[in-house]
């Protein structure tokens, strides 16, 4: 992975398309709650985040928030270690694209589970 790729991946809110092996592929990133008691969605990564990083949701002022607003982003972005599981995320997307890829299957998800995400 290039660093203008992994740059690209990173800044993206949405969807990314990488290129493995002359496929693209698009990754999609949703989040879900586990304190809601629904379904955790179908995901091929799943990213458990309740234990392990800071949590939004325990702040009283950003439960009613989502991640594109600036403070819940701004408190995610200063959690220690997030950056290193974005990469590392990012790295596996690529494992997985060019080690199992399926050319009928073009979308990758990315699921990332905390306790008050949507």
């Amino acid at each position: 992975m290039t660093n203008r790729q992994l740059d690209r991946a990173l800044s993206c809110p949405d969807a990314v398309v990488l290129e493995a092996d002359d496929r693209l592929v698009q990754v999609q990133v949703v989040s879900c709650g586990y304190g809601h008691g629904g379904p955790v969605p179908e995901a091929d990564i799943l990213l458990d985040l309740r234990r392990s990083y800071r949590n939004p949701h325990s702040n009283p002022r950003m439960r009613e928030l989502t991640g594109f607003d600036a403070p819940v982003a701004e408190h995610v972005d200063a959690t220690p270690g997030i950056g290193s599981l974005v990469r590392h995320t990012v790295a596996a997307v690529l494992d997985l694209v060019a080690e199992v890829g399926d050319p009928q299957r073009p979308l990758i998800r990315v699921a990332a589970g905390c306790t008050g995400g949507l």
